[in-house]
């Protein structure tokens, strides 16, 4: 190569490498190697790797001390430079794709890894297939899956269309499923408004193979214009506290531009119902001692958690329409009393809903308490945490006052209790300053703040280097020279987290805890899959939608699935070492799995082992041998199509660890016979 090279490339290429080295004149080194390239091209290949760290470092410079917006900005011109002088870097390409995804620019991040996956990256294809995934949430799977749901709002739409309605507006149509309801109902005009464009692009596809005539438009609803007001309009745009996606505003602005005075809009009648309950796990997600978590509420399934029920308060029906012309000011929507039944510590509301058309209901309500109401399983309860848990005893009487009050952009359900003539007050106050719900819940775990401890203290007193905090233990610490390295690399829903695999390893003596090892069963659950994958719904083909799909499945409690079988042993998936880094944890393994129960596996759930040197610790000890819940959910790979297997069978699994997530690359039965 000396002979091609002219001096002056290789002096620049030199100049460079030694920038490279250097923290403080690093995103110098960029400028460098685009002048050796521009004088002996075939250099780039050779240098690919280290112009993409100069990339990296010379974004990191220029977004310094920059508003979100312009660090953006500036982070974006600095790759593109280096891109331009040197377009078939992947590298380059796929580290401009992280760096949009870690701000929350999935779009762009996803243009930036489809053009590295045309340059033959496979890490850049996977990264493009996850940021489509993330285009669309989850929760449209989970509603398509949820037959209750579908049944109750096709229902009310056809029971409109045979009472003589002929035009019907879907707003926030998702795949377009109700309006082809409503078009087989036999509407004469069916229009649907979606404004996701990824969304609006699946629902094009889906209108097309399923040969409707609903016509589909990409709009905001407010932004949605046209002379016509319809005869019904649908939208269900709830969440578990029936306000939380905008519902108010968009039923305001359907009822004032696109409805007529008999149009019916669905939903409109809906009652409101709070139990209270006395539940310690759902408490040590919000209180850690005299720490607090930020969340007004959170969701839960009371059915997969242990509860005890010390009254049902019933809110009364509300016209949603009625409450949304309200205008944006805090409305009150119902009061009610009810005698405690059993004593205890008040430490939660658990808010669910009705809602009706008609005779017709459908309830969020946990399959405890629903009775015979059709259940909608894509909603669970809206947890509203009561910050003193004051004691109660049977016979106290219990009041509760439900509002919706604006709160920046939308609309939130508040409540307000007291106990017999003692005043109201709020159930909990917000701070935005407060830990997250998984930071409280990671504080109450003892048995792995205990372990992790005694590991990070017996490394210091072997190595007699200070501890370096890395994550969350104490937020990232810069300590100089050498290191014992603190980390936690699970996050509580089960996943690994991706700054596991960036650690200051050149300066670390000892990492605790050093490496993880993924154990887990194969398990039957056709609801866990249909979480994540759906191809029908209604008799309608929405497989489109899977194409934005991902198996990566966290947050998954084994409680809250009800038709969850295991079919396999607990076995070692996967060991992940963290001082060797990501590259070694990306090359597929195999393992094997021994078969007990015959069945279709639908997904590989898993947890972890966090190897500390002295002991290992288990993210799920109630899963593994025997032991008290701790914070950490599990994560699972949904496989599709499913695995048949028989008791007997060796399931020969290989799967490698990429961005933090467990994937199963392939999954083979080997027969018993």
């Amino acid at each position: 190569m000396e002979d091609t090279v002219p001096p002056a490339a290789a002096q620049a290429i030199i100049t460079a490498s030694n920038l490279l080295n250097d923290e403080q004149q690093c995103h110098k080194a960029a400028a460098h190697f685009t002048q050796a390239f521009r004088l002996a091209p075939q250099l780039a290949t050779a240098f690919a790797e280290e112009f993409a760290e100069a990339a990296d470092a010379l974004a990191t410079h220029r977004s310094q001390n920059k508003g979100s917006e312009e660090a953006w900005r500036a982070v974006v011109g600095a790759y593109l430079t280096c891109i331009n002088a040197c377009p078939a870097n992947a590298l380059l390409l796929t580290r401009l794709g992280v760096a949009a995804h870690a701000r929350g620019k999935l779009v762009e991040a996803r243009a930036a890894f489809v053009k590295a996956a045309t340059l033959d990256d496979a890490v850049a294809a996977e990264a493009a297939r996850r940021c489509g995934a993330a285009l669309i949430e989850n929760w449209h799977w989970r509603m398509l899956a949820d037959t209750a749901r579908n049944e109750f709002f096709a229902g009310a739409v056809a029971r409109a269309v045979a009472a003589g309605a002929t035009t019907v507006l879907d707003v926030g149509s998702g795949t377009g499923l109700l309006a082809m309801a409503a078009a087989r109902a036999g509407a004469a005009r069916v229009d649907a408004v979606e404004r996701c464009p990824a969304m609006a692009r699946v629902c094009s596809e889906v209108l097309r193979l399923n040969r409707s005539d609903v016509t589909l438009h990409c709009a905001e609803s407010t932004r949605y214009g046209t002379d016509i007001r319809y005869d019904v309009v649908v939208a269900e745009v709830v969440d578990a506290a029936l306000f939380g996606e905008g519902c108010l505003a968009t039923l305001a602005d359907v009822s004032k531009r696109l409805a007529h005075d008999t149009t019916k809009i669905i939903p409109r009648r809906a009652a409101l119902y709070a139990v209270a309950v006395q539940s310690p796990e759902l408490r040590s997600r919000y209180a850690a001692g005299a720490a607090r978590a930020r969340e007004p509420y959170t969701v839960c399934d009371l059915d997969a958690t242990p509860h005890t029920k010390l009254a049902t308060l019933d809110l009364g029906e509300l016209d949603l329409v009625s409450v949304a012309l309200q205008g944006r000011r805090e409305t009150v929507l119902g009061e009610a009393e009810a005698v405690v039944m059993q004593g205890g510590r008040l430490e939660g509301f658990a808010v669910y809903f009705e809602l009706r058309d008609g005779d017709a209901r459908l309830t969020t309500a946990p399959a405890l308490y629903a009775g015979n109401t059709p259940r909608a399983v894509s909603w669970t309860q809206a947890l509203f945490h009561v910050d003193a848990a004051p004691v109660v005893k049977a016979g106290d009487v219990l009041r509760l006052r439900a509002s919706v009050a604006p709160d920046g952009g939308i609309d939130v359900l508040r409540l307000a209790y007291g106990i017999n003539d003692a005043p109201s007050q709020a159930t909990a106050a917000v701070s935005d300053d407060a830990p997250s719900a998984d930071d409280v819940e990671r504080a109450n775990d003892g048995v792995y703040a205990a372990a992790h401890a005694r590991a990070v203290q017996k490394a210091v007193a072997e190595t007699n280097a200070p501890v370096c905090e890395c994550g969350l233990f104490a937020g990232s610490t810069p300590t100089p020279g050498q290191v014992v390295v603190s980390h936690a690399p699970v996050e509580a829903s089960g996943l690994l987290r991706p700054a596991a695999f960036d650690l200051p390893l050149a300066r670390a003596v000892r990492v605790v805890p050093r490496a993880a090892t993924c154990v887990g069963r194969l398990v039957a659950s056709p609801s866990l899959r249909r979480a994540y994958f759906c191809d029908e719904a209604l008799g309608f083909d929405v497989k489109p939608l899977n194409a934005f799909a991902s198996p990566i499945a966290r947050d998954v409690d084994p409680r809250a699935f009800s038709d969850l079988t295991y079919l396999t042993a607990t076995g070692m998936v996967r060991r992940v070492d963290f001082v060797t880094g990501a590259d070694p944890a990306a090359v597929p393994e195999a393992c094997s799995l021994d078969v007990a129960t015959t069945g279709v596996a639908d997904a590989l759930l898993y947890w972890w082992r966090l190897g500390y040197d002295a002991e290992s610790l288990s993210t799920r000890p109630d899963l593994d041998g025997g032991g008290p819940l701790s914070h950490w959910r599990c994560a699972a790979c949904v496989l599709r199509p499913g695995l048949s297997v028989s008791d007997g069978d060796t399931v020969r699994i290989a799967c490698a660890v990429r961005f933090g997530c467990l994937e199963v690359l392939s999954a083979e039965v080997l027969s018993s016979e």
